[in-house]
């Protein structure tokens, strides 16, 4: 898991590649 940033669709990789 990637740390988050301020843009919503990097939110969603986060969560992909959880």
């Amino acid at each position: 898991m990637k740390l988050r940033v301020e843009t919503g669709c990097i939110d969603r990789v986060l969560v992909d590649e959880e």
